[in-house]
């Protein structure tokens, strides 16, 4: 297809390709609905050459004129039968005009263009010579017949020609069941620059494996950049990382500090402590949660990523003079109580830090921002809850 994903491509048809079963339709259904298929797949643009239109008009205006001619007829016929006077039937110019609306309103609901024969640019000598010596894709002659077929293909091949030249970057995929015409494209121009099939559903079949292909290699993509998100936001040795790189915890600590010297609530659950009394018995432990894909942009390469953080502290209750006699007192019972912190209370602070970074295919984290850090409720623990995050 396209060499870039965001350049469509341009599907011209023959006219072989729009051909119905019916001569009443300007194109097959086939066609149509196909072509509704291929819009979901890719970027695509719908483009007749002059001379498609022109074969599909005179087509129709054949039709037209023929039926036009044996209802001429028959009306003779009746009238001199009933010895009447019948109503005029249109003229054919009329009608013409009448098909060519019809046409360009089909046109107009598949949103397609016209690209007129480039008559200026055409080396008319070769075209000349290709037609005197029958080169592609003028044909053959027969060993009994003198055929001259050709001439309207050479001027499809030529628009296709200009066609590609006007449009650096885009790849024309041309449609047509005529082999000898098919070939005569494909032999003239380079792979990149256009691809022919036979017809429009053989397109749709090579649209729906790239789009397959591009389908896993995003999810496999995707899948890169979810798994490596975490260490990007934190890496021990990693000095460019988002936590160290903008010093997340100096930060927290500093913008937050009111937050995290604020008096627990009035009451702990399981817990008999007069919070009033709560000291602070220790810095403040960090720990780095899990780091989950947070959208903030349509972009394709930027993506919004929340990581949690949560600053552990132990508070311990400030002791009010024992009545128990010192001699009364055991070194046992006193290792009793502080072993399992029936004075202490663990604050936990969750801070979620919201940033970005641009994010390749291949999984490349680059331009790191960070766009806002928030911190979410506090919940307090009972004293022997110290041990699990790590206080002695």
């Amino acid at each position: 297809m396209s060499k870039s994903q965001d350049t469509p491509s341009i599907v011209v048809p023959d006219s072989n390709a729009l051909f119905p079963k019916s001569p009443t339709k300007i194109a097959s259904e086939r066609f149509t609905n196909t072509w509704i298929e291929c819009l979901k797949l890719g970027k695509l643009r719908l483009v007749l050459p002059e001379v498609v239109r022109g074969e599909r008009l005179y087509r129709l205006v054949s039709t037209v004129r023929c039926s036009l001619e044996n209802a001429a007829k028959n009306f003779e016929t009746i009238a001199a039968v009933s010895a009447s006077e019948m109503t005029p039937l249109p003229g054919i110019e009329m009608l013409r005009s009448a098909i060519e609306k019809r046409f360009d309103q089909w046109m107009e609901s598949m949103g397609a263009e016209i690209i007129p024969v480039p008559c200026d640019k055409i080396n008319w000598q070769r075209v000349v010579n290709d037609a005197i010596w029958r080169n592609s894709p003028f044909t053959q002659a027969g060993d009994d017949t003198d055929s001259e077929k050709g001439f309207r293909d050479c001027l499809i091949v030529e628009t296709l020609d200009e066609l590609i030249r006007s449009n650096v970057g885009s790849q024309v995929v041309f449609i047509t069941k005529d082999r000898l015409l098919r070939d005569a494209t494909i032999a003239r121009f380079q792979p990149e620059a256009l691809a022919a099939y036979e017809d429009l559903n053989a397109f749709l079949s090579y649209l729906k494996l790239t789009h397959e292909q591009v389908e896993k290699a995003r999810k496999e993509s995707v899948q890169v950049i979810l798994q490596k998100a975490p260490s990007v936001f934190y890496s021990s040795d990693s000095p460019n990382c988002v936590y160290t790189k903008f010093a997340i915890g100096n930060r927290i600590l500093q913008e937050f500090s009111s937050h995290l010297s604020a008096k627990p609530p009035s009451h702990i659950e399981g817990s008999q402590t007069e919070v009033e009394t709560l000291m602070p018995a220790s810095d403040e432990k960090i720990f780095i949660d899990s780091t989950q894909y947070e959208p903030v942009t349509r972009s394709k390469v930027t993506w919004g990523w929340k990581t949690r953080l949560r600053f552990a502290r132990v508070f311990k209750k400030r002791r009010a003079p024992s009545s128990t006699p010192v001699s009364e007192r055991t070194d046992l019972w006193r290792e009793l109580v502080d072993a399992l912190g029936v004075d202490d209370m663990v604050r936990i602070a969750p801070f979620d830090v919201f940033w970005t970074a641009r994010c390749s295919q291949s999984g490349d984290f680059s331009e790191l921002k960070i766009r806002d850090v928030k911190p979410q409720q506090q919940t307090w623990e009972l004293g022997f809850n110290k041990f699990k995050y790590g206080f002695s």
